[in-house]
């Protein structure tokens, strides 16, 4: 198998695992805490806002103060990771599209 049809096939796969786990997860009676980390997890995994507003939710259903605090540090934590994850792929771009455009009116 090359290497694109192994990619393809991980990531279907991939989409099937995270298809199988979302229903677990809403549905579960699962401790607050670990539904956070989960939630978490995913979040981090697919970077969808929706997940993350999960895990914001799941936090804020935490009842003790520090790990409800602990969450919500982790929580932005990884939303700051995101967004500049997101800033670095987007400052690439413009890069490249200024070299582009430079290459043009050169």
């Amino acid at each position: 198998m090359n290497d694109i049809g192994k990619v393809n096939q991980l990531l279907k796969l991939r989409e099937s695992v995270f298809e199988g786990i979302m229903p677990l997860l809403d549905q579960s009676d699962i401790d607050p805490s670990e539904r956070f980390e989960l939630y978490s997890r995913l979040a981090q995994s697919r970077g969808t806002l929706d997940l993350y507003e999960k895990a914001f939710r799941a936090a804020q259903a935490l009842e003790q103060g520090s790990d409800k605090l602990r969450a919500y540090l982790d929580l932005l934590a990884d939303i700051d990771e995101e967004l500049q994850s997101d800033s670095s792929a987007q400052d690439t771009s413009s890069d490249q599209e200024l070299t582009e455009y430079d290459d043009k009116t050169v």
